[in-house]
């Protein structure tokens, strides 16, 4: 099975120019370039919090303790990372294995208008099968849907995470959540995402 790799995150005002570049020109190319990393995309929150996220596809989790990785990361992290990361608000890393599908890619249904992330912190086991119950249930045989994929990431904590690549908006107060069922009450984050493209940078999935 695939993997994700997700950094959401957002910087004080006063750095955000800075934070662009450091993202565009160095963050994101350096880890595309790693083997094993399948897409790399920067997308920007519009309804939710943090702004920022970055997601990467990794032909498996195996990749992040390969030499190609480990010398742009951990001790090797460059100053310009390690000087900006400890300024941005809302930080929250995802690292999880592909679940559902099971090995589809960010983007390859086609573009999408909106990306739709969804948040279960610490389900219990009993509650886990209702999560993909409910996605399924709640966007599966909408017209919007583009792709629908499930992870489940086990780095600072149990999470499970939904992601939906969309045609067009969806409303998220119309949510039907009671389509969780047990799930419903581990659900803490709902964003919703477009994606992100600045002049001068790479285009939205060139990588």
């Amino acid at each position: 099975m695939t993997a994700l790799m997700m950094g959401m995150m957002e910087p004080p005002p006063e750095v955000e120019g800075e934070f662009h570049d450091w993202y565009d020109n160095e963050h994101l190319p350096s880890r595309a370039e790693v083997p094993g990393f399948l897409t790399a995309n920067r997308v920007v929150c519009i309804e939710g919090w943090p702004r920022y996220a970055a997601c990467y596809d990794l032909a498996s989790l195996d990749v992040l303790n390969t030499p190609a990785y480990q010398a742009i990361s951990g001790k090797n992290t460059s100053p310009w990372s390690r000087r900006l990361v400890p300024m941005t608000h809302g930080y929250f890393r995802v690292l999880g294995v592909q679940t559902y599908p099971g090995n589809a890619l960010f983007g390859a249904k086609g573009r999408a208008a909106r990306v739709l992330v969804l948040r279960f912190n610490t389900p219990t086991e009993s509650a886990i099968p209702d999560i993909l119950t409910g996605l399924r249930a709640l966007f599966e045989a909408r017209p919007e849907t583009v792709q629908l994929r499930l992870f489940r990431s086990e780095f600072g904590g149990l999470y499970y995470i939904g992601m939906v690549e969309l045609l067009r908006p969806v409303s998220i107060a119309e949510l039907d959540v009671a389509q969780f069922g047990k799930a419903a009450g581990y659900l803490d984050l709902i964003n919703v995402y477009v994606p992100y493209f600045r002049k001068g940078a790479t285009a939205p999935g060139a990588y």
